[in-house]
């Protein structure tokens, strides 16, 4: 008993999600001593199917934690899919702890992990003898504790409104995106910034309540409109922040375009048609939280001079000579 409150401790002691998720796999592992323990986490592909991402995997002799590496795109689309596994399926939609046979005829136990809205993660146990009831009660006490705690977290890190992650999750979420920088197959992280045309006159006009509505309803589209990898943040006012995992430079823009045509085609209730402006840049490697800001800015204050209900990358805009990089701009003005 000692033991699994140590690890409970520890777990709840965690911040960062890759960290908990390590912690809880080794926790039951070493508890329940299995032949394999594996945690998996769930995420959203191109095509909106559910996979599962092995954050932890443990077994006898041997400990690979995964939950650092991040796969390309080609990658992830080889990753299973929960469709594909009647097991995991029926845990995943019921929401419930699950037992059966894995091929080589072991013991095999799915046990859920959910936020307040949906499962986000999987631990799989394989055992020789199927699992006592004492430990199906401490594997899922466990997880019911690591739920709590993760609730605990989500409701410090997302904006009360939107319900889409808040500005001071940001700096820390950034820098692990810069980690994962690289110009493999064409492909990059991406840094966006998204703004209501005219608010102010929404709000002036309307009241704040029909605004309220307005954000909450742009929330919603960013969400159907973004994978699960992607990360939504709401900054504060009418300004949100998104940020994709990986993509090539034509795979952002669409997505960013995609987004202002739904907005735009958008019946928003008494308001009737919204416009947003979307500036957006390239994660650079070394990138610093501020030096992005900047420049999806200077994108973004392009596309509102230049019309509005406009979407421009920072790159393309210096390329084409439209607008002058920082650096210029400091060095002309040494002179």
């Amino acid at each position: 008993m000692d033991k699994i409150i140590d690890y409970v401790a520890d777990v709840t002691g965690e911040r960062d999600r890759d960290a908990i998720d390590l912690a809880v796999a080794q926790a039951l592992f070493e508890c329940l001593d299995p032949d394999a323990l594996t945690l998996f986490r769930l995420f959203e592909d191109d095509a909106r199917e559910r996979r599962l991402m092995p954050r932890a995997v443990f077994g006898a002799g041997y400990q690979s934690p995964l939950a650092t590496v991040q796969l390309n795109r080609n990658l992830r689309e080889t990753l299973p899919r929960v469709v594909d596994d009647p097991l995991v399926e029926r845990c995943v939609n019921q929401q419930a702890a699950v037992r059966g046979s894995a091929a080589d005829g072991r013991h095999r136990a799915l046990f859920p992990l959910a936020s307040d809205r949906e499962v986000i993660a999987v631990m799989e146990v394989l055992t020789r003898d199927s699992m006592s009831p004492r430990e199906q009660r401490m594997a899922l006490g466990v997880l019911r504790i690591l739920r709590n705690h993760l609730a605990i977290l989500d409701y410090s890190e997302h904006d009360t409104l939107t319900g889409l992650l808040n500005r001071k999750t940001f700096d820390g979420r950034f820098n692990k995106l810069v980690t994962r920088v690289s110009r493999a197959e064409g492909e990059a992280p991406w840094f966006a910034i998204a703004d209501i045309d005219r608010f102010k006159s929404i709000n002036d006009n309307f009241g704040h309540l029909f605004g309220d509505e307005v954000l909450l309803l742009l929330a919603r589209l960013m969400r159907e409109n973004f994978r699960g990898g992607d990360k939504l943040y709401r900054f504060g006012g009418e300004e949100f922040i998104v940020t994709l995992d990986r993509a090539t430079a034509d795979a952002a823009e669409s997505a960013f375009e995609r987004l202002r045509h739904r907005v735009e085609a958008h019946a928003f209730p008494q308001v009737g048609r919204v416009t947003i402006s979307l500036g957006f840049t390239t994660v650079l490697p070394g990138d610093l939280p501020a030096n992005a800001i900047e420049r999806a800015d200077t994108a973004l204050y392009y596309a509102k001079e230049n019309g509005r209900n406009r979407v421009c990358g920072y790159e393309h805009l210096v390329s084409q000579g439209l607008i002058v990089p920082k650096t210029a701009r400091a060095e002309m003005e040494l002179f």
